[in-house]
């Protein structure tokens, strides 16, 4: 898709359009209790917002776990799925964790319905399955850099 804009989340205008994606998605979308979704670390979190013509679809937060960079609460609002933005937002962050925190391990926990999609961003599952938010998840860890 072209017409993308991929930024950190800074002001608090952005972060609450970043809440209001994973609202929509989470809490709306997947009936996440809105405790589980604000957590309490957003503060201490890198929040990214994906505009797809000039219209904001697409959030994922990232934060240092264990000396591990762990990518969060990534969401695409529905009607935008299906046209790469999940993949643009997944790369960008990782170009951005190798451009400011070159050497750290990226993981991140998948709802499963999720894994193919992952595993072709270069991640691989680690663990067994367990429960989130109601919802099967697993481990999963980025074993190789994905290509553009």
């Amino acid at each position: 898709m072209k017409n993308i804009d991929i930024r950190t989340a800074k002001s608090s205008q952005d972060m609450a359009l970043c809440f209001s994606i994973r609202r929509t998605v989470f809490v709306e979308g997947q009936n996440v209790d809105e405790h589980l979704d604000q957590d309490g670390l957003d503060a201490d979190c890198c929040h990214f917002l994906l505009y797809a013509h000039d219209v904001p679809c697409a959030t994922a937060r990232m934060r240092s776990v264990d000396s591990r960079l762990k990518i969060e609460r990534m969401a695409v609002l529905p009607e935008y799925r299906g046209q790469g933005l999940g993949k643009n937002l997944l790369l960008y962050i990782l170009a951005y964790c190798q451009a400011h925190f070159a050497g750290n391990a990226i993981c991140l926990d998948a709802q499963c319905h999720a894994i193919q999609f992952y595993e072709k961003l270069g991640f691989k599952v680690v663990g067994d399955v367990f429960m989130d938010a109601g919802m099967a998840h697993v481990k999963m860890i980025l074993k190789n850099r994905p290509a553009a």
